[in-house]
């Protein structure tokens, strides 16, 4: 499957995609949907639960003709294809009905080597995190 045809069926299983909404919305969003809370002095506590911190040990990345050869892979798992497929169509199936947001941000900043990156998920402040770890398009880009 490629990557417009996961975006146009994310769209169509999704009960609303909120695309590229700004901050003030993401952060109102958040708030109402009790994802968040507000300190006294505005800034926002997301609990993670009792899985907190990162995990370095879960980074997958789809090992392809593409990547075989370009990619680190100390300490990078390869995930098949195959794998890959299976997740891909256990996820689709995760969004029918759901409230996705969906923001298209780049990674890197130099624009002669960045990487487009399209991110969807769930949860408001998930959006709100990515806009701010990667680079908002301008009116330019």
């Amino acid at each position: 499957m490629s990557h417009s045809d996961v975006h146009k069926q994310i769209f169509h299983n999704a009960k609303i995609v909120r695309q590229n909404e700004v901050t003030q919305s993401l952060i109102g969003h958040a708030l109402r949907r009790g994802e968040v809370q507000a300190t006294k002095q505005g800034a926002l506590i997301a609990s993670t639960g009792k899985f907190t911190g990162r995990s370095a040990g879960d980074k997958f990345i789809v090992s392809d003709d593409t990547t075989a050869n370009t990619v680190w892979w100390e300490n990078t798992n390869a995930l098949s294809t195959e794998q890959f497929d299976i997740l891909l169509g256990d996820m689709m199936e995760h969004t029918i009905g759901k409230s996705i947001f969906f923001q298209q941000l780049f990674a890197g900043a130099d624009k002669n080597n960045r990487y487009n990156v399209d991110v969807y998920s769930e949860s408001a402040w998930h959006a709100l995190f990515i806009r701010h770890l990667l680079i908002r398009p301008t009116e330019h880009d």
